[in-house]
């Protein structure tokens, strides 16, 4: 009884739940679980989670699947000259070094674009800086 005169819905209330006893029912919970899943690789399982995460798709310029994307997509020479460094919600900002490489990739945005999506990048548009 507790001091309402109501029974107590505690089994015993002078029994304390010690850190093992809860260690113990958690290693019994887990057990439970056998089937894991299928083991992936580490880069697998981060570039998943960049492509959906807002944290992915602000380091995505960075990572070895675009890059690799972004040179096929864009060439040898410009590859070289246009470097992405920012995306967000969708855009793509290129550094580009002078007005002379601005005014050639001007021409050839939504044809990068439309290649960077058939690699499988969400890009909706290209920008420069």
């Amino acid at each position: 009884m507790n001091r309402f005169g109501r029974p107590d819905p505690r089994p015993n209330p002078e029994h304390w739940v010690t850190g093992r006893e809860l260690d113990r029912g958690r290693v019994k919970e887990r057990a439970k679980h056998k089937v894991e899943g299928d083991p992936q690789d580490l880069k697998s399982l981060l570039g998943n989670y960049l492509t959906r995460s807002s944290l992915g798709t602000s380091l995505l310029p960075a990572s070895p699947q675009f890059v690799a994307a972004w040179q096929k997509v864009s060439g040898p020479v410009l590859s070289t000259r246009c470097t992405p460094h920012k995306w967000q919600n969708g855009v793509l900002w290129v550094s580009v070094p002078d007005a002379g490489w601005k005014f050639e990739l001007r021409w050839k945005l939504a044809e990068l674009a439309a290649g960077l999506r058939s690699e499988g990048f969400p890009v909706r548009e290209i920008r420069m800086d």
